[in-house]
């Protein structure tokens, strides 16, 4: 494993981690913010709708996209190769591979480890609340947000799935 090699397992493993991050944290506010665009008035002002969600998304995964697929060019714009051992190798018998699953595991297991808990209490909560209905001796609870639940639920999903496939994710992403 060269140097070279080694930015661009670094360089990979950074996108992966900020796509995730992206889909987990921003999309979701995004879409609370398209659907407040759409029913605050009786008219739906499409251009902000847009302008708001989908252009910022595509924009930023086209960047991520690049940033995976165009890791060479990032090197030589980052100035990374000045060395004159970068195309030396380094004595590690890692491989590429081995490096971006470990990488795409840890950020599966962080991310699956942060949505359980909230995860989890949504579900309790809503548990208490059905449960709730029939008791009559019970004050009534506030309502439970099921776009936050929801967004947890597919959280949680999207977190295990990185998890259980982080081999095949790996392969994906180790392809020069």
């Amino acid at each position: 494993m060269t140097k070279k090699d080694f930015f661009r397992i670094l360089i990979k493993a950074f996108a992966i981690f900020a796509i995730i991050s992206y889909s987990f944290n921003v999309v979701t506010n995004l879409l609370s913010l398209s659907l407040q665009l759409i029913n605050t008035s009786g008219k739906t002002n499409w251009f902000s709708v847009v302008v708001f969600t989908f252009i910022p998304v595509i924009l930023t995964l086209f960047f991520y996209i690049i940033a995976i697929t165009k890791t060479d060019s990032i090197i030589k714009l980052l100035g990374l190769q000045k060395d004159s051992d970068i195309d030396k190798p380094i004595p590690v018998t890692i491989t590429e591979t081995a490096i971006v699953k470990g990488a795409i595991l840890l950020v599966g297991l962080f991310f699956f480890i942060d949505t359980l808990p909230d995860f989890l209490s949504f579900t309790v909560k809503v548990f208490k609340q059905k449960v709730a209905l029939n008791n009559y001796f019970q004050e009534p609870q506030k309502p439970i947000d099921y776009y936050t639940y929801g967004a947890l639920v597919a959280k949680t999903i999207i977190s295990f799935l990185v998890i259980t496939n982080y081999t095949y994710i790996a392969k994906i992403v180790a392809k020069k």
